[in-house]
Order: C-alpha cells, then sequence, then structure tokens
C-alpha cells in the first residue's frame, strides 16, 4: 500500500488516499507512524486532487492514528499543511471538521499518557484530553491566514467551528483568551452578515465558558467596543450586537446577562436605526 501511495501515478494516489481511513483503521495499530508519515506526504501531494481526497477524510485518518502513537508532529504538520493549501477547496473541507480532527488529536493524548496532557488550564473537564497550548497557538495563527482569505463561508464555518471546539474544552485558557478570542473578535467585523452572526455566537459562548468572572466581563466589554463603540456609522455592526445579546439571553442567568449585556442593550433600544 504505501508503495502505491508513493508511485508517479496520480490516479493511484488518489486512490490510496481515498482509502487511507480504512486502511489507517486495519493496519494502524502495528504501522501507525509509517501511516502518518505517508499521511503528511498525501498532505504535500503536488496533485490537488490527491490533496483534495486525503483532506476529506482527514478527521477520520486523524482520529484513527491519533490513538495508535504520542508522535504527533505529522499529523499536526498535515493539518496546518492541508488549512494553507493552495485550493479553496481543500482548506474548506479541512475547517468543516476542525473540531472533530483537533478533539481526536487530544483524546489520542489522553489515551496515550494515561490521562490528560497539555500545558495551560483547561477551561472545563474535558474526558477526551486537553490540547497542547503551543499547538493551539500554532492553530488559531493558521486559522488567521484562512479567515483573512474573505471567502464568507469559509469564515462562518470558522466561526463555528472555533466555537464546538472551545465548547469541548479541549483547548487550554490561554490560548482560547490570546489567540481563539481576539480572531473571533475580528470576525465579528466580518463584511458579511453571516459570519459577524455565526462569530457573535461563537463569542458569546467563549465568554460562558471563561473561568474568571473579570475574564467574562472583560471579553464582553470588548464585544461591545468592537461591534457598538468602534464604528457609530456602522448600524449593522450594532445589530450584530443584538443578535449576540439574544444568543446570550438563551444560555446566561439573568443576573450574569444583567451583568453582561443589558446595559448596552438598553442603550441599543433608543438607537435612530429602526432596524436596531
Amino acid at each position: 500500500y504505501i508503495g502505491m501511495s508513493t508511485c508517479n501515478g496520480p490516479l493511484i494516489r488518489r486512490n490510496c488516499a481515498f482509502n487511507l481511513p480504512g486502511v489507517a483503521l486495519a493496519f494502524g495499530g502495528k504501522f501507525a507512524g509509517e501511516l502518518c508519515t505517508l499521511l503528511d506526504s498525501f498532505a504535500r501531494d503536488a496533485d490537488e486532487e490527491t490533496r483534495w481526497i486525503v483532506s476529506i477524510g482527514l478527521h477520520q485518518s486523524v482520529s484513527v492514528l491519533a490513538a495508535y502513537t504520542n508522535k504527533h508532529d505529522k499529523l499536526y504538520s498535515s493539518v496546518a499543511t492541508l488549512l494553507l493549501d493552495s485550493s479553496p477547496q481543500v482548506r474548506m473541507n479541512v475547517v468543516e471538521h476542525l473540531s472533530d480532527t483537533m478533539r481526536a488529536l487530544a483524546a489520542g493524548n489522553a489515551a496515550n499518557s494515561g490521562g490528560h496532557s497539555g500545558s495551560g488550564r483547561a477551561m472545563s473537564d474535558a474526558m477526551g484530553g486537553v490540547l497542547p497550548a503551543k499547538r493551539c497557538a500554532a492553530l488559531c495563527a493558521t486559522l488567521e491566514g484562512v479567515a483573512a482569505d474573505g471567502e464568507w463561508r469559509m469564515q462562518q464555518t470558522l466561526a463555528e467551528q472555533l466555537r464546538e471546539l472551545i465548547a469541548s474544552g479541549v483547548m487550554p485558557l490561554e490560548p482560547v483568551v490570546d489567540s481563539a478570542l481576539p480572531l473571533l473578535m475580528r470576525l465579528v467585523v466580518a463584511r458579511s452578515a453571516p459570519v459577524r452572526l455565526a462569530a457573535a455566537t461563537a463569542v458569546v459562548h467563549t465568554v460562558r465558558s471563561l473561568p474568571d468572572a473579570k475574564m467574562r466581563v472583560s471579553a464582553a466589554a470588548a464585544l461591545s467596543s468592537s461591534t457598538v463603540r468602534a464604528r457609530p456609522a456602522d448600524h449593522r455592526l450594532r445589530v450584530t450586537y443584538v443578535h449576540a445579546a439574544r444568543a446570550a439571553l438563551q444560555l446566561y442567568s439573568i443576573a450574569a446577562f444583567s451583568m453582561l449585556f443589558f446595559d448596552v442593550l438598553l442603550e441599543l433600544f433608543h438607537d435612530r436605526v429602526s432596524n436596531v
């Protein structure tokens, strides 16, 4: 299989890439190292269709291989390489299942170490383990480039996947506050309405999961500053804040909602734009 996967014929490599999740399931216990290297090779293949095929099943391949080896360098490398691929279809395939992929890596850490791993403090008890803080920071740096692409469906999906990933508790607190939350804040002011709404909802979920009250107040204030205060002439951002407050009302207690959102929302009640 490895010989066919590295041959000169792109058609054969495409079929091998298609079968990688199944091969990993059948032989991952004995050849996990070799298959991790092969996955990284597929991620860098000169043939775009081969990369597209392997990106579709990336989360499945990672889910199997991460459980069989504690050397995840090649797996992280494959994810990062495909996220930076020149093909938007390849990038989208990875982003669509980003939460599943990263949670599989966290579960692999736990399975191979016999407990939770990673540096930093997790925001909730993640039964599947915790990702290393440095890996999360590097991932968010890569996602900055993905978000800067400007394609709204990509940005919307990215915001939704980050919400799921943070809510799962596998990302330590430090990269959430320093990397993931700032990225979501930038998406909150994106040009496309679906992106703004998805990012605002993700911010609300993230703020709720922060363990410290002062951090929650600071993050909520940053959300109002980037929407209500930043561009007074842009009513769309104020509408985005109203959407965020609506999402918060469904998640937060009345006391928490009043402390974090109510005062700003009351100001918007008197807004000069009727849509707001």
